[in-house]
C-alpha cells in the first residue's frame, strides 16, 4: 500500500527529525504518559522538552520499539484513561502522576488536590453519557487488538481500518462476511454506530496526545464507504409509540398486575373450598356474596348430575391469605367481567412473527378462563408446594410462602410503569431524564397538573434546567392522566416506604422481580437505570402484542426513546400542534433533527397523499 496521503499507512518520523505524531511542547497529559512508558525513569528526567520524544520512541518509532516491548504496558497506558467504576473515558489523569514536588506534607496534599480539581472539571465539560459511550468503544477496541494479538496504541491507521470492518459486518466462522439476500455484506451494527467508534477512538487520541485515526484520508473514506454501503440507518431506529400503542402498553401494565391478582385469588379458592377446575372456570361475579367478614360462593356442580355446592368462608386474620380480602381486590379490578377468572382485559392479535410488521391490538372484555387453563394458571403458580393436588390440604405457612413468591400482591409495579410511560412520553423525555429525575424536581399544581424539571440534559449541559408540564386530563375525561398516575405512583412508593419520598430519592426505583421496592445497603431506594427503563418499555410493548421478543442478535422494535419520538409524531400527525410547540417539549433546536424523529407507524391512515386525494381529517 502506498504511503500517499489516501493511504491508511501512517508516515514515521526518523528519529532525526522533530516527533509529527506528538506536539513538541508537551502537555501534563503526554508527560503522564511518557512516565507510564518509562517506568525505570525518575521525574525528573521527564521534562516537558522531552516527554514527546520519550512517547515517540516508544510507541511510534518502530526502529526504537523493543521486540520485548509488552502489552502490559500499552494496557496500562489505555488503562489510565479508563474508568473501571464509572465505565467512563476520562479526560485527564495528571493527578496520578503529578510531581508533586518538595514542601511539606500539606503543601503536597494541596497540589495533589489541586491537579485531582483539574482532572474533575475536565471530566465535567463532557456528558457523563458521551464518556461512558466513548469508554465502551474504547473498551472494545482494546479487546479487539489483544484478540488479534496487536497493539492498542497508538491507533495506527490500518488497524482500526481491520477494526472497522470487523465491527461493521457479521463473519462467519470461516472469517468470511456473511452476505444478505442482495450479495450485500450483512450489517452489524448501524451506520451511525461507526462514526462513534471512530469518534470515541480519536477523543481516546486527543486525551492521551496521540494522532486522531479519524483524520487519516483513508479511514475517513471507509466510515464513508461503509455508509454508502450499509444504509440502514433508519432500520435501526426504535419504532414510534404513539398515543395508540402508549394506551396499549399501558393496558398491558395493568393486565401484568391484574393477572397476578386473578392468579392469586384462583389459588386461594381452590385452596380453602378444593373446587374443580370446571367449578372455577365457571364461578361468576353473581355467584359471589362479599360482606366484611365473609365470602359466600355458589359453587356449579362437581359433576353432571350434581347439585350447586354454598360454601361459607370467613375472611383470615393474616390479609396474605384472606380470600375474603383476595375476591374483593380482584372484584375492584374486574368490574365489567362477568366470570370471576378471566384473562386480562386487553386482548390482542396475535403477536407478529420474524419479518412481519407490528400488529395493532384490539381491545374487548377479557374472555372467562377455560377449565385447562385455569388448572394450568393455579398448577404453574403451586408448582414448588405440589401443585393442582397439593392446595387443599397445604399449610398456612406454605401456602403463605407460595403466594409470596408466585402470586405477588403488591400494585407497585402498574404504578410505577403507569407514571413512566406518560411521563415519558408527555414530556418527551430521555431515559437519562427520567433515571435523574427526584421528587424536588415535581410541583404539583393540583387541577392544572404538574411540572418536572430535567436539572440538566444532553442539550442542556451546563445544567440551566427545563421545565416540562405532566398536564391533568380532568374528572370526566376517559384519557390516561399523565398527573394523576404520578400522584399515584408517589402514594404506592410512600406507602411501600412507610414515609413520604424525600426530595433526593428517586421518583422512578428499581424494583425486584416480586415487586417490592429494592434498596441498597443504607436501605434507600435505588434508582432505576437509564437501561432498567429501556427494559420495561420494551417488556409492556412485547406484553401489549407490539412486538415480539427478540431472539439473540435481533434488535428490538421499542424502546425508551420510543416515547420521545412517539410525542413528536402524535404532535405532528394532523397538525394537533406546531412545530414550536414540539420543540418547545422536546427542545430540539433544530427542524431538522426534530423531523427526523417523526416517524408515521400508521402510514397507510396518515400519509400524504391519502390526505391530499381524500381530505386532511380523513
Amino acid at each position: 500500500m502506498s504511503s500517499s496521503p489516501q493511504s491508511f499507512r501512517v508516515r514515521r518520523p526518523s528519529r532525526s527529525a522533530p516527533p509529527r505524531a506528538l506536539p513538541t511542547a508537551a502537555t501534563p497529559t503526554t508527560r503522564a504518559l511518557a512516565l507510564l512508558l518509562r517506568e525505570d525513569a525518575e521525574a525528573a528526567d521527564v521534562t516537558p522538552e522531552n516527554a514527546a520524544e520519550i512517547v515517540e520512541a516508544e510507541l511510534v518509532d518502530d526502529a526504537v520499539v523493543q521486540p520485548a516491548f509488552d502489552d502490559l504496558t500499552v494496557d496500562r497506558v489505555l488503562d489510565a484513561f479508563l474508568d473501571e467504576k464509572t465505565k467512563k473515558l476520562v479526560p485527564a489523569r495528571t493527578a496520578e502522576f503529578t510531581d508533586l514536588g518538595d514542601g511539606t506534607a500539606e503543601e503536597r496534599a494541596r497540589r495533589l488536590n489541586r491537579a485531582r480539581m483539574l482532572d474533575d472539571l475536565r471530566a465535567s465539560a463532557w456528558a457523563d453519557a458521551t464518556l461512558i459511550s466513548y469508554g465502551g468503544h474504547v473498551r472494545a477496541w482494546r479487546d479487539w487488538c489483544k484478540a488479534e494479538g496487536v497493539s492498542a496504541l497508538p491507533f495506527h491507521a490500518e488497524r482500526v481500518a481491520d477494526h472497522l470492518l470487523d465491527y461493521a459486518f457479521v463473519w462467519d466462522d470461516e472469517g468470511e462476511v456473511v452476505r444478505d439476500a442482495d450479495g450485500g455484506p450483512m450489517p452489524a451494527v448501524s451506520a451511525g454506530t461507526i462514526g462513534l467508534r471512530v469518534a470515541a477512538l480519536n477523543k481516546a487520541a486527543e486525551f492521551i496526545g496521540l494522532p486522531r485515526p479519524g483524520d487519516n484520508a483513508g479511514i475517513q473514506e471507509l466510515v464513508r464507504g461503509i455508509r454508502r454501503r450499509l444504509r440502514v440507518a433508519p432500520a435501526y431506529r426504535k419504532a414510534a409509540l404513539d398515543l395508540d400503542r402508549v394506551n396499549a402498553c399501558l393496558s398491558a401494565a395493568n393486565g401484568a398486575r391484574y393477572t397476578a391478582t386473578r392468579n392469586r385469588a384462583a389459588v386461594l379458592t381452590r385452596a380453602r373450598t378444593g373446587a374443580t377446575a370446571g367449578q372455577l372456570a365457571r364461578l361468576g361475579w353473581p355467584d359471589v356474596t362479599l360482606e366484611p367478614e365473609q365470602v359466600t360462593l355458589v359453587l356449579a356442580p362437581a359433576h353432571r348430575h350434581g347439585q350447586p355446592t354454598v360454601v361459607v368462608l370467613p375472611a383470615h386474620r393474616n390479609p396474605d391469605l384472606c380470600l375474603v380480602h383476595a375476591l374483593r381486590e380482584l372484584r375492584t379490578m374486574s368490574v365489567k367481567l362477568d366470570r370471576v377468572f378471566s384473562h386480562p382485559a386487553l386482548r390482542t392479535s396475535r403477536r407478529p412473527k420474524k419479518g412481519e410488521p407490528a400488529r395493532t391490538p384490539s381491545r374487548s372484555i377479557g374472555d372467562a378462563m377455560t377449565r385447562q387453563a385455569l388448572h394450568q394458571a393455579v398448577h404453574s403458580a403451586a408448582a414448588t408446594a405440589g401443585g393442582w393436588d397439593a392446595l387443599p390440604t397445604l399449610p398456612d405457612r406454605l401456602l403463605a410462602r407460595l403466594l409470596a413468591a408466585e402470586c405477588p400482591m403488591t400494585p407497585l409495579v402498574a404504578a410505577r410503569d403507569r407514571a413512566l410511560l406518560l411521563a415519558g412520553f408527555y414530556t418527551a423525555a430521555r431515559r437519562s431524564n427520567l433515571s435523574a429525575l427526584n421528587w424536588g424536581d415535581v410541583t404539583d399544581y393540583g387541577e392544572d397538573g404538574c411540572t418536572v424539571i430535567w436539572r440538566r440534559s444532553k442539550t442542556d449541559q451546563e445544567g440551566r434546567g427545563r421545565v416540562k408540564w405532566l398536564p391533568e386530563a380532568g374528572p370526566d375525561s376517559d384519557k390516561a392522566c399523565p398527573a394523576t398516575a404520578l400522584r399515584a405512583w408517589k402514594a404506592q412508593l410512600s406507602a411501600a416506604l412507610g414515609r413520604q419520598p424525600r426530595n433526593d430519592e428517586p421518583v422512578f426505583v428499581a424494583l425486584t422481580g416480586a415487586g417490592t421496592l429494592k434498596v441498597d445497603e443504607d436501605g434507600q431506594p435505588v434508582r432505576l437505570s437509564g437501561e432498567s427503563i429501556n427494559d420495561v418499555v420494551q417488556k409492556l410493548a412485547i406484553a401489549a402484542g407490539l412486538m415480539r421478543k427478540p431472539q439473540p442478535g435481533e434488535r428490538a422494535t421499542y424502546g425508551a426513546h420510543s416515547l420521545r419520538s412517539g410525542f413528536v409524531t402524535e404532535g405532528l400527525r394532523n397538525d394537533k400542534l406546531s412545530i414550536a410547540e414540539v420543540q418547545e417539549v422536546t427542545d430540539h433546536k433544530s427542524v431538522n433533527v426534530l423531523m427526523d424523529y417523526r416517524r408515521e407507524v400508521n402510514a397507510p391512515k396518515n400519509n400524504a397523499a391519502r390526505k391530499l386525494l381524500l381530505g386532511k381529517n380523513s
